[in-house]
């Protein structure tokens, strides 16, 4: 693991604990389903985990200049698993 991935793994899950509490995933709920809009699930737009996971993965993935192999692979995944526990742990930390 380089320092440039687990940076990576900071950003992301900076981007999705600001992207969640926003609030722009509720306004885009109430736009798709009015009122109704409590009951309904938009992954992985919902939770922290979740969007730092994905984005954790999408930025290294993309963002890596070596061809497709499975040591890019489990590098992408390493660092989205990073990034939503870094999420999980900062939104403890922000909401005491």
């Amino acid at each position: 693991m380089q320092i440039s991935n687990i940076i990576t793994a900071l950003g992301a899950a900076c981007l999705a604990l600001v992207f969640i509490e926003s609030g722009v995933p509720h306004w885009i709920k109430v736009r798709i389903w009015g009122r109704d809009a409590y009951r309904h699930r938009l992954k992985p737009f919902d939770c922290h985990l979740c969007l730092a996971w994905w984005l954790g993965i999408a930025i290294n993935f993309f963002g890596t200049k070596s061809a497709f192999s499975i040591y890019t692979c489990v590098q992408s995944a390493l660092t989205g698993a990073i990034a939503s526990i870094v999420a999980v742990l900062l939104h403890k930390h922000l909401s005491k």
